[in-house]
């Protein structure tokens, strides 16, 4: 019998440079997941419709996770290069049907959107007693290609705040700027908090999941495998991709919610139990 998928109650979010909306886990606090929405979209709507993405025992992320805290950034609303619009966007995008047509009109949003990605980042892993190996980024849409990037720009942990983060977590995403040497990647945003170089032991540590949908017409498929290339030739130890036959510019449910568990239950909590377990915080060492 599936599970009820009732929204937690949100509540109020403490000062920071992006406005967040977050969601209390239910059970004793273990993790946090930072979750970045698409081009287009809010992270109130975004928290809203993970309720809707279920696996195949009925859970919604927030129940199959109780123990997880929730964090949605909003996008700041920028005008459209290609557009005659205004948009909640992380970053600026010439022309959707070629991402690569003019790609340094990206720059100046990864620029503003990366570092303050990382300032919240810093703030959750403060919550949860200086362990970034507790929180994991996830995106979805332009929110992975910005969560990548902002992995990619983020300074080496320290071995005792856990020396890497909980996972990054990709959907129907893509890589800006793939192609190119990581150090060259770093350098075209310029961040000082990388000092360049073609190596990130965050990445190499970090366990990373993609998921695509074959049928995305908004990110074709061939970005997210070449973003998993990508982080594979980058030195990522995990790399695990997950395609799917349909699903459009969207999560694949149940499959994917499935997968997400089983990635989580495997190489977040470090064990293989069922998700009945995975569902139980009391069932799992956390220290």
């Amino acid at each position: 019998m599936a599970t009820s998928t009732s929204a937690p109650t949100p509540t109020p979010a403490a000062p920071t440079d992006l406005p967040t909306i977050i969601i209390a886990p239910t059970a004793a606090p273990t993790h946090t997941v930072i979750f970045l929405h698409g081009r287009g979209g809010t992270a109130s709507s975004l928290a809203s419709q993970l309720h809707h993405w279920l696996s195949s025992q009925g859970r919604s992320p927030f129940t199959a996770f109780p123990s997880f805290r929730w964090v949605f950034p909003q996008a700041p609303t920028q005008r459209c290069s290609s557009l005659p619009a205004t948009w909640a966007q992380w970053f600026d995008v010439h022309d959707t049907s070629d991402f690569r047509a003019r790609e340094e009109v990206q720059l100046p949003g990864l620029r503003a959107s990366v570092p303050g990605v990382h300032r919240l980042l810093a703030r959750e892993a403060a919550v949860l007693n200086g362990r970034w190996d507790r929180v994991l980024l996830a995106g979805i849409s332009m929110g992975a290609a910005t969560s990548v990037h902002a992995v990619l720009n983020l300074p080496d942990i320290p071995s005792q705040a856990g020396g890497r983060l909980g996972a990054l977590l990709l959907f129907c995403g893509r890589c800006p700027f793939d192609g190119r040497p990581l150090g060259e990647m770093r350098a075209a945003l310029g961040l000082e908090t990388t000092g360049g170089g073609d190596l990130s032991a965050v990445l190499r540590d970090t366990p990373v999941l993609l998921e695509h949908c074959a049928d995305d017409r908004t990110v074709p498929v061939a970005n997210g495998r070449r973003m998993r290339d990508t982080l594979r030739a980058f030195g990522g130890k995990v790399v695990e991709w997950c395609e799917y036959p349909e699903g459009g510019h969207w999560f694949c449910s149940p499959q994917g919610m499935d997968d997400l568990v089983a990635f989580v239950r495997g190489n977040v909590f470090g064990v293989d139990l069922p998700e009945e377990a995975a569902a139980d915080a009391d069932a799992m060492d956390m220290s």
